[in-house]
Formats: C-alpha cells, structure tokens, sequence
C-alpha cells in the first residue's frame, strides 16, 4: 500500500471511530442515510472528509471508562485465602477400584487370515 493510500485510509478510519454510535446497525445506518442531499459514505469514499463529519453529526456517545481502584470490601472478596490456611488442606489420592481391561481384537491380531 502506498503513503497516499495509507493516509487515506487512516483519515477514513479517524472519521468513522470519531463518530462510533455504539453499535454496528447504528454506524451503518448513520453512514448510509442521506443528510441535506448528501450520503456520508460517498463523501468519504470521494475524500470529502469535512463533510463526512459534518454529515455524521459527531455524536456524544458515553464511553466506559476505568472505575478505578476496588473499595476495601470488594479487595477483601478478592484475595486468595492465605498460605498458612491452605497448609492444612489434605490432598488424598483418588482411589479407583482397579478392573481387568481385555485388549481389543482386532482383524491384525488374527493368525489365520480374514473370516471367509
């Protein structure tokens, strides 16, 4: 791809995340409905970027931020349990009632040929 291409594309793309609407069906319809005559995809599409976000309105869309550090309790609820607690923790072996396995016969195994 060459730098004009390049530069085209990221001002394409600078475009159509500066007016994210929060979900797929509300970005595309943005794009595709005429405003004043005009469709925003096609003014972007012909480099007419300007009017793209002229066009798109640039909403105000409430983004999710961090929250930011837990409170003291939701800390608490998290930690692991401490080492000294889990020390006396037993850790028995599973005891399986051992059975006679039979090896399986296979047409490989048979000493006299194929069964006719």
């Amino acid at each position: 791809m060459n730098a004009a291409n390049m530069e085209r594309l990221h001002r394409i793309l600078a475009v159509i995340e500066a007016t994210d609407r929060g979900d797929v069906n509300s970005n595309r319809s943005a794009l595709f409905t005429a405003k004043d005559g005009r469709v925003p995809f096609e003014s972007l599409v012909t480099g007419r970027f300007d009017d793209a976000r002229r066009d798109l309105d640039m909403p105000v869309v409430p983004r999710r931020r961090y929250s930011g550090a837990l409170d003291a309790a939701s800390k608490a609820a998290r930690r692991p349990p401490r080492p000294e607690n889990l020390l006396d923790s037993r850790s028995e072996s599973l005891r399986i009632k051992p059975t006679v396995s039979r090896t399986r016969k296979t047409s490989g195994n048979r000493r006299d040929g194929p069964t006719k």
